[in-house]
């Protein structure tokens, strides 16, 4: 992909032509992958050209890329999608907001709108998202219209960055029918090891079985039995 692709030339007409020394290598197989879904082409087209972005000294454009520095695109897109489900994240801006793909509304990711979650109007009370109705570019070009910058630089939280592929985390393990079964409808001590088993999985896997990430509180109420609360995932067992 190059300054010859017809949605790099798009976002060019915009934001100027992308720097020869831009490219930024990415894995984009594994990338979709681990994400499950496929990405539009033309974000695709454009991270590729200029890396990952500042547009306006107001938007960040991420991308997938190892960077020495404090953004780790994994858990950044981890968080935000436990966050808003049903949406995928591919930019934030300096005022806390963060930009979607709406993913449900097509399945070709070229024709995802983008929607906006605005901090400022969850903290107020109003309905926080901001439907503009069209994909990336044009949606770029609406807000340039609206007063935003035509200006587009090397993002500063991704300077450090490395020359080899970004690599996606390990996925955390399946449960098995057991867990499953403990998770809707269990009760009693074999449920919370059943939980307590997950948990430790899902540590192994990501290197923190040495963390401390929760407590697992056992109980005797004055009528017997026990009760189970596990304090950081807010999951409570009882009997």
């Amino acid at each position: 992909m190059n300054a010859s692709d017809p949605h790099v030339n798009a976002f060019a007409e915009i934001f100027g032509d992308p720097p020869a020394d831009y490219a930024v290598p990415v894995d984009w197989a594994a990338v979709e992958s681990w994400l499950g879904t496929s990405l539009p082409a033309h974000y695709k087209a454009i991270a590729a050209a200029y890396g990952p972005l500042d547009i306006g000294a107001w938007l960040w454009l991420h991308m997938p890329c190892v960077n020495r520095g404090w953004f780790d695109y994994g858990a950044w897109v981890q968080q935000t999608r436990r966050d808003a489900p049903g949406v995928l994240p591919f930019g934030a801006t300096r005022t806390a907001d963060t930009l979607y793909w709406d993913t449900t509304t097509s399945d070709d990711p070229d024709q995802w709108p983008v929607v906006m979650h605005c901090q400022d109007d969850e903290n107020a009370g109003r309905d926080p998202w901001r439907r503009f109705a069209t994909p990336l570019v044009p949606t770029l070009a609406r807000l340039v219209a609206d007063g935003m910058r035509p200006v587009a630089a090397r993002s500063g939280m991704q300077t450090d960055l490395e020359h080899t592929p970004w690599t996606p985390p390990p996925r955390r393990p399946e449960p098995t029918a057991q867990q499953r079964a403990a998770l809707t409808t269990g009760s009693g001590l074999e449920t919370l090891t059943a939980l307590v088993t997950l948990l430790l999985n899902c540590l192994q896997r990501h290197g923190q079985v040495g963390m401390i990430v929760g407590a697992v509180v056992l109980s005797a109420p004055a009528a017997g039995g026990w009760r189970g609360v596990h304090a950081a995932g807010g999951i409570a067992v009882h009997s």
